[in-house]
């Protein structure tokens, strides 16, 4: 049965990125919009003529629901999102969460509280530009520094939140695109040590931030350059990252945005295969070369994009759901480590096969491989049984080096026992990293997610099951949702 699905908001963000992708999506119904606005109501009810369009938010949270999504101007998103956790209702709250670190504190212990679903809208992490970049991140040795850009010529200042009022309007691009560049920076580097900023008002009349700069030093040494301007009369390359062994520039913006505002249909968003993408390897006078485009893939798309917030014990598979509750339970500040290890630990308790011989390889390789291939992933599968790869299969988007990644944390498991990503959190929650501590050679082995330990009941481990070539958390959430799935069969 579609999740019943509440919109508060039909702005820019509920009309041009919500609405649309919401009736798109099997699994969701859009049964209600609240706005107050006589002009988008009818344009609500026009588009959506299915759809209950309601004026206020007492009026939504009487309505019988099962997800609501906000998606108003963000001074409102805090008071909104506990307004919705307090009813019990799973929450999709656009970016940004919060005005600041209390309060988005504030909502993250709430839902702990109340254990409903929270979860934050970060559609860009589905930008083809983006995707490419990830697919190719393996091939470019290790990364040193990294440069993103959302840099734009809006000369005229707009009569609106976004570019006058209060500091808690949460107004400018520090908190609108740069929400975006900070969270892709996050997902490609991960933890961050130091941070620098500058902010800048450089339109007349302006109130708010409208040129910005943001240094990360992230936890692995890489350094994230990001840049949100509206003054750019001519924008720098889109995404930039220089390593050892060659470096990707990509000149230009996904054109997804573009597509959704026009109103196309969503079959022809994928015509977006973003050709602009260029490789560039070190190593003597090479001729740069072009990537073909990575589409976000069926299921996770520009007509996919949002993810279903699944509570304790709710069953079947919604969209994206593949990524696991790791990516949608709300992280409790200073203790999500403890919480997630707590997961991590009890999967490996419950995801246990009776007998594994080298036919049940086989048949769980397939089934893997049968999943990647319906989501148009692009990642390498093995399956082992003790040193025998019984089971490998490369998907398109990767390369050898993927082959090396699950080399590396299969020797992880094999000396722990544990999943790959189970070991690197441990490290992380004792305030350590498994580089500097574990006194393993970081070129053989690595404590990212991904690759999972096969356990029999009354043996042990015999074997290990894996994946490379998405986000560590995601390779690990693919293997541990799919496994389950085949255990469930046998």
């Amino acid at each position: 049965m579609p999740l019943r699905t509440g919109l508060l908001g039909y702005g820019i963000a509920g009309r041009v990125f919500h609405a649309p992708l919401i009736t798109a999506t099997p699994g969701l119904d859009l049964a209600a919009i609240v706005t107050a606005d006589p002009t988008r109501q009818a344009d609500a009810r026009t588009r959506y003529p299915s759809t209950r369009v309601v004026p206020t938010v007492e009026d939504l949270f009487a309505l019988d629901l099962d997800l609501v999504v906000v998606a108003t101007p963000n001074r409102t998103h805090v008071p909104l999102a506990l307004a919705a956790i307090e009813a019990g209702l799973p929450v999709v709250v656009d970016k940004p969460l919060a005005g600041s670190v209390a309060d988005a504190r504030r909502v993250l212990k709430a839902a702990e509280y109340r254990d409903v679903p929270l979860t934050v809208f970060q559609n860009r992490r589905w930008d083809s530009d983006f995707l490419t970049l990830r697919s190719v991140l393996p091939s470019l040795g290790e990364v040193t520094r990294f440069e993103s850009r959302f840099e734009r010529w809006v000369p005229d200042v707009w009569d609106n939140w976004r570019e006058f009022g209060a500091p808690d309007e949460a107004g400018g691009l520090l908190y609108d695109l740069g929400a975006h560049l900070v969270d892709q920076a996050l997902q490609l580097f991960g933890p961050v040590a130091s941070v620098y900023c500058e902010l800048d008002r450089r339109r007349p009349g302006v109130e708010v931030d409208d040129d910005v700069f943001v240094s990360l030093t992230h936890a692995n040494g890489v350094r994230s350059h990001l840049w949100a301007s509206a003054v750019a009369a001519r924008p720098g390359p889109r995404l930039r990252a220089l390593g050892t062994r060659g470096t990707f520039v990509s000149e230009s913006l996904d054109g997804q945005e573009d597509a959704l505002a026009a109103g196309l249909p969503f079959d022809d968003l994928s015509t977006n295969s973003h050709p602009h993408a260029r490789h560039v390897h070190s190593g003597g006078p090479r001729r740069p070369r072009r990537v073909p485009g990575v589409l976000p893939p069926p299921g996770r798309g520009p007509d996919r994009r949002r993810p279903t917030p699944r509570g304790p014990g709710a069953g079947g598979r919604g969209p994206g759901s593949h990524r696991g509750s790791l990516h949608l339970r709300p992280n409790r500040p200073g203790g999500d480590a403890m919480s997630l290890l707590d997961t991590l630990t009890d999967q490996e308790t419950r995801l246990k096969f009776r007998t594994f011989t080298n036919e049940d390889a086989l048949t769980l390789g397939l089934h893997l491989l049968a999943k990647a291939r319906e989501a148009a992933l692009p990642v390498v599968i093995s399956v082992r049984r003790g040193q025998q790869r019984l089971f490998h299969a490369a998907l398109p988007g990767t390369s050898a080096d993927n082959d090396g990644w699950i080399d590396r944390k299969s020797r992880v498991v094999d000396r722990y026992g544990w999943s790959s990503f189970r070991v690197g959190e441990s490290f992380r929650a004792a305030g350590k990293t498994f580089e500097e501590h574990s006194l393993l050679d970081p070129r053989e082995y690595a404590a990212h997610g991904g690759v999972f330990p096969i356990l029999v009941e009354n043996v042990g481990m015999v074997g290990t099951v894996g994946v490379s070539g998405l986000p560590q958390a995601e390779d690990h959430a693919f293997v541990v949702t799919h496994l389950e799935e085949f255990l469930a069969t046998r």
